[in-house]
């Protein structure tokens, strides 16, 4: 078997050298980051796709060879997301885009009607949005929805409508500001 893997140490330093052309740059920096508590990291091009990962251990117990092996199936795992990420950003994008305009609809929570303190929106209607964005994006055959990333979705979706369920507006409140800016441009 031929070996591929360069690795050295000396003491508490160990480096590797990692193939951009298979990680990309951004894949190195996120896995690095997830080791942060084990080793300090210092990066530096070999050649133009070659990276040069030197680390240097913060405790005496971590064993270097251990930390770099499981550096490499961190490394697998994160260009695995990131490639999902990319995959699904378009449903994603979508799904956000569709929780968003609805929670900042003003007719949502502005009301014109001042004597009903009633609110203008409908739980419900939320989820039907949802529910509709959702259906829109099962039938379109390109996508590639995994089951833990459709619940994380949803769980975003929920936690926005969480969110603005807890805003409240005082009308009174609202037609004083509305009289105060109307006194401000008189003025000017």
């Amino acid at each position: 078997m031929e070996n591929f893997i360069r690795y050295t140490h000396e003491d508490n330093w160990f480096e590797c050298v990692i193939d951009t052309k298979i990680f990309s740059q951004e894949v190195v920096l996120k896995t690095a980051f997830w080791f942060l508590e084990k080793a300090y990291f210092f990066f530096q091009y070999d050649t133009s796709w070659m990276l040069i990962v030197q680390c240097y251990k913060k405790d005496e117990a971590y064993n270097p060879k251990n930390i770099l092996l499981d550096f490499s199936d961190e490394l697998l795992n994160v260009t695995l997301r990131v490639q999902l990420e990319e995959r699904n950003k378009t449903a994603r994008d979508a799904i956000l885009l569709q929780a968003f305009r609805w929670a900042l609809d003003p007719s949502r929570f502005v009301q014109t009607n001042v004597s009903d303190t009633t609110p203008t929106w409908d739980s419900d209607d939320l989820n039907t949005k949802i529910a509709e964005t959702l259906k829109e994006l099962e039938n379109d055959p390109e996508l590639q929805l995994e089951e833990a990333e459709i619940k994380q979705l949803m769980e975003s979706a929920r936690s926005i409508e969480n969110e603005r369920s807890q805003i409240t507006l005082d009308p009174k409140n609202i037609i004083n500001a509305k009289k105060s800016f109307s006194n401000r441009s008189k003025d000017i």
